[in-house]
């Protein structure tokens, strides 16, 4: 007949006689039955190591009062983490929401001033002048650099990976023949200038990628 010791699993089993050892000492030699254990007969156990670095005579000398102690330095620490949350939180309702809402409100103003332009009996001239005065700063235009990109670049300075973020969503706002004062809207439903950014590189991909299927 089958032992209850015998149904249970090595480390099952050991523990088992942890158990029934704690009654009788405070130091237990055990047999271990794991065949990566074999080599070794026995192992020593020492009970008071289950509880950290408190032995059995300073465990000896606690009170109920310590108790409580430790409760209130956990409570403590908690309602500093809570403190920390809440300046947390003011942050990024102040700087970053606040932030976010006024950049989105830049690139409305933007892209309503590229709509003005675009819509002007001047147009090519204001391009013209403002392609001069960013070869005058040191900022590279190329031959085929879109309007768009030029009238942010103009506007934002030198930083090329802001300059193109800027672009994309005022291209994307083009592309969705939204009006300025719509834009600012869209960007907040859509997740923000990243995800659309994000979103609309993995729409190209697909695009391209269906479009080397068909060839």
């Amino acid at each position: 007949m089958t032992t209850i010791e015998q149904n249970l699993a090595p480390e099952l089993l050991l523990l088992e006689k942890v158990r029934a050892s704690l009654l009788v000492t405070d130091k237990v030699n055990i047999t271990t039955t794991n065949a990566a254990a074999q080599k070794a007969s026995t192992e020593e156990i020492n009970v008071d190591s289950f509880f950290g670095a408190t032995t059995k005579e300073q465990a000896s000398e606690f009170k109920p009062e310590d108790v409580y102690k430790k409760d209130q330095e956990v409570m403590l620490a908690l309602k500093e983490c809570d403190a920390l949350t809440d300046q947390a939180a003011k942050f990024q309702e102040e700087f970053i929401v606040r932030g976010n809402q006024a950049l989105y409100k830049l690139l409305s103003d933007i892209y309503s001033f590229a709509l003005k332009v675009r819509l002007s009996e001047y147009h090519h001239h204001i391009i013209v002048a403002m392609k001069s005065a960013l070869k005058d700063r040191d900022i590279k235009v190329q031959e085929n650099t879109s309007e768009t990109m030029i009238i942010v670049k103009y506007i934002v300075g030198c930083d090329r990976k802001r300059a193109s973020n800027y672009a994309r969503i005022l291209e994307v706002a083009t592309k969705e023949n939204l009006a300025a004062k719509d834009l600012v809207d869209y960007i907040s439903r859509r997740g923000g200038i990243g995800q659309i950014y994000t979103t609309e590189q993995e729409s190209a991909a697909k695009q391209l990628g269906e479009k080397s299927q068909e060839k």
